[in-house]
């Protein structure tokens, strides 16, 4: 993926984004904390992103489309802002990585029973 780096530009493309939980600790441990704010389209309906500014005065997208709040925080890493990601609460990321790895495993083990089934 690229980065986009932006100066007074609004950018909608593919940015680099912090996607697993490595990425979350190195956020947690030296990234910047900011507040971004809904986005809108110019007829006035609201978009599924969120736009924060870093300290450079550079725009960024956040993508959070299951919020309705006008304001979230994000995290994103000062050497290379456009790695950012919206911050949760701990317990709530712990248990959706736990649940997701547990479907991905019954997944997996059906399909397995699904092939050897007919072999056993």
């Amino acid at each position: 993926m690229t980065r986009i780096r932006t100066t007074g530009r609004r950018s909608y493309g593919s940015t680099e984004r912090a996607v697993n939980l490595r990425d979350r600790w190195t956020l947690h441990r030296r990234g910047i904390t900011v507040r971004a704010t809904a986005d809108h389209y110019p007829n006035g309906k609201r978009s599924q992103y969120y736009k924060f500014t870093d300290t450079h005065g550079n725009e960024y997208v956040q993508h959070a489309s299951s919020n309705t709040t006008p304001h979230i925080h994000v995290v994103y890493d000062p050497r290379g802002p456009g790695r950012h990601v919206q911050k949760k609460w701990l317990p709530l990321l712990i248990t959706q990585y736990v649940f997701g790895s547990l479907a991905a495993l019954g997944v997996l083990a059906l399909g397995l029973w699904g092939v050897l089934a007919p072999y056993v």
